[in-house]
């Protein structure tokens, strides 16, 4: 079968996508992957290992994230992040996406996206492909029974109104944009963002581990949505190299560090977000590797108990380190709990702090900290509390052991072939 991927997004959001796209080549698929970097990082060659092929499309992004998070000290709050990233990185190419995603619905009998992908839902219904829709975290997915992550646990009545509300104020901000091209392209004018771009018609498999979330009654009864697992780049896809420098600091007396990343988050406040980072590693007096954000601190140098690292693949390093300071992505969040990691979490975001509060409530994480509000001093301690924690280490390796015996690209593609197989006879 040829299956055509679109994605935009982060390292978070593209490397599960690459992972899904490298499994399905193994199962016998001819993939292709258009690749949208609001970073513009290069993935060529982790998807030349993978055995897939790579468009990137538009070729570049240019936007401004430095400030996105906050100036003077003022952090942004959650949809004031999300409509700015929008409006830089989305928007203003939308015409290059859907071109990409015409191409992938011309050359393949189906095509899969990254939730945000509403542009190639309308092309698969133009094509009259089949379309499946690739999320990370549920709380985006409607339920009838149960209310939006992050609220009490209450009536299902009441979690109805929770979230026709939670729609709502998503359809403030987002649907006269988004939906836009629904109406150009002829088709009806959508409902609902949540429910009416961001969600296949037919399937949604959310892409992140059982340890961290399960699907409710309601969805499981209308088999259209279901976990399936996280998607982990495979070993072979990829290789990192470390330097002399980083080896000698990982050998140098005997003491294992701590590991601090903001992933891409970091480069919405860069130079303010790393001072407080290395003024946070300085109380904390042992080893930290921070992933440098700004030129101040370049990549392999050190400064006295720290040393700075390029971007590399959590899964490398990770092992090496007694415990992971981090913004609480999706993709950080599964990685250092697979590994048997513990976490201290540092997060921007709404979506960010319900996996803080997961990692915190699985008893594998400090209690988690704003990144809007933290100060050093809290950091280093929540570093010392969870290194010292023989409670929080335990746990980490019990549900480390029960997470790798899930295999979410296996489950992926599964549900994927069947939902194909069934598109054809229907």
């Amino acid at each position: 079968m040829k299956i055509g991927m679109q994605v935009w997004g982060s390292d978070g959001d593209i490397r599960p996508m690459i992972a899904l796209g490298a499994g399905l080549k193994l199962s016998g698929h001819q993939v292709t992957i258009s690749i949208a970097s609001v970073d513009n990082k290069s993935y060529a060659g982790l998807c030349a290992m993978a055995g897939i092929t790579m468009l990137k499309k538009p070729e570049k992004i240019e936007a401004v994230l430095d400030g996105m998070a906050g100036k003077n000290g003022r952090i942004a709050r959650t949809p004031a992040i999300m409509l700015n990233l929008l409006e830089q990185t989305l928007h203003p190419y939308i015409k290059e996406l859907y071109e990409g995603a015409n191409y992938l619905c011309e050359r393949n009998n189906m095509v899969i996206g990254h939730f945000s992908c509403y542009y190639l839902k309308i092309a698969a219904i133009k094509h009259n492909k089949p379309y499946a829709a690739i999320h990370y975290w549920p709380g985006f997915i409607p339920s009838d029974i149960e209310p939006p992550i992050g609220s009490l646990n209450i009536a299902s009545g009441v979690s109805k109104v929770l979230w026709s509300a939670y729609m709502g104020s998503m359809d403030v901000m987002l649907k006269k944009k988004i939906g836009q091209l629904f109406l150009d392209e002829g088709l009806p004018a959508i409902d609902h963002i949540m429910t009416g771009a961001w969600m296949s018609d037919k399937l949604n498999l959310v892409a992140c581990s059982r340890v961290f979330f399960t699907e409710p009654k309601d969805w499981v009864l209308t088999g259209k949505t279901m976990i399936t697992g996280y998607m982990n780049v495979p070993e072979a896809a990829e290789f990192c190299e470390f330097t002399r420098e980083l080896k000698e600091f990982l050998t140098r007396r005997g003491e294992h560090p701590v590991f601090i990343t903001l992933g891409s988050s970091i480069q919405m406040d860069p130079e303010r977000g790393m001072e407080m980072l290395v003024e946070s590693a300085k109380l904390y007096k042992k080893k930290v590797i921070i992933q440098t954000a700004s030129k101040k601190y370049p990549e392999n140098t050190f400064l006295h108990n720290i040393y700075f690292s390029a971007r590399m693949p959590h899964k490398e390093i990770m092992p090496f380190c007694l415990a992971a300071v981090h913004h609480c992505g999706a993709g950080t969040s599964q990685t250092a709990t697979r590994l048997g990691i513990p976490s201290v979490p540092l997060y921007f975001t709404d979506e960010q702090k319900s996996w803080a509060e997961r990692l915190y409530k699985l008893g594998i994480a400090s209690k988690p900290l704003d990144y809007g509000k933290f100060t050093p001093q809290q950091l280093a301690d929540n570093m010392k509390e969870v290194i010292n924690s023989v409670k929080i280490k335990d746990r980490a390796m019990e549900l480390s052991a029960k997470m790798k015996k899930e295999d979410g690209v296996a489950e992926t593609i599964k549900a994927l072939e069947e939902f194909y197989r069934i598109s054809m006879v229907s």
